[in-house]
């Protein structure tokens, strides 16, 4: 008796279930959509957006209970989940832009570093010339001998050349 009850139930549930709707692939669709939107970055970006969605989705379900065959309810569905891909898309935009305000200032910080790196080098160096000139002013005497060395080898340079010359 009791397998009876049992096999009868399951028969009576096997039976309602097959009665029952088979939601539309675009109902699938759009309570995906929804829940990727409300899930990810675009719940914290774009709210609103995520609102809109997920009264599109209602309307949708709604339908769906009403009239589940219904061609109204393919449309709401479709539009649901555009607009839950909408609000994907916004948000996904709005944190490119910040990443790209961000990139733009971290560029302009590192050129500013450089730049000034490069001065400072630069006033270094100048200061390095500058005591490397005021040194040689302090020894005249090398100075001479440098152009009297090179004079000389000029000298030596012109006198084979000439010798090349004549012979």
């Amino acid at each position: 008796m009791k397998t009876y009850k049992l096999f009868s139930v399951v028969a009576c549930a096997g039976f309602l279930g097959s009665c029952a709707a088979v939601a539309p692939t675009e109902l699938v669709k759009a309570r995906e959509a929804y829940r990727r939107a409300s899930t990810g970055p675009a719940s914290q970006v774009a709210p609103a957006k995520v609102h809109v969605a997920n009264e599109a989705l209602a309307q949708a379900e709604l339908s769906f209970q009403e009239r589940p065959d219904s061609y109204q309810t393919r449309d709401l569905a479709y539009v649901a989940e555009r607009k839950s891909q909408i609000a994907e898309a916004i948000a996904s935009i709005a944190l490119e832009q910040t990443n790209q305000t961000r990139a733009a200032r971290d560029y302009q910080e590192t050129q500013g570093k450089i730049i000034a790196e490069t001065k400072r080098d630069s006033s270094q160096t100048r200061t390095a010339l500058a005591a490397s000139e005021r040194s040689v002013e302090k020894v005249p005497g090398q100075l001479s001998v440098e152009q009297e060395a090179r004079v000389a080898a000029d000298q030596r340079a012109t006198a084979a050349q000439d010798a090349r010359d004549v012979a």
